[in-house]
């Protein structure tokens, strides 16, 4: 009898050990997943980044291009008063020798 109720706790404490490192398992195969989850998370967060970064550079390019634009006009505007000068000058000059052969 003694025997008996030996081995049946034997087995029930065999039962419990292996239940034991199943639970182990799952445990580390939990904190792989978690793992693997937050490695996933890192990587979407840097592609959020470069994304973002691509973002700033584009966007910065786009404010390049538009100083570079307002530049452009600025120039055109100033060469055009330039011109008028030009032409203010060239007419005054019209006019004295106009005035000159009268």
């Amino acid at each position: 009898m003694a025997t008996a109720r030996l081995r049946d706790f034997l087995g029930e404490l065999g039962k419990l050990r292996k239940l034991r490192k199943l639970r182990e398992l799952g445990e580390l195969r939990e904190l792989r997943e978690l793992g693997e989850l937050r490695e996933l998370r890192e990587l979407g967060e840097l592609r959020e980044l470069r994304k973002l970064r691509k973002l700033r550079e584009l966007r910065e390019l786009g404010e390049l291009r538009e100083l570079r634009k307002l530049r452009k006009l600025r120039e055109l505007r100033e060469l055009r008063k330039l011109r008028k000068l030009g032409e203010l000058v060239l007419s005054k000059k019209w006019d004295d020798l106009f005035l000159e052969v009268l």
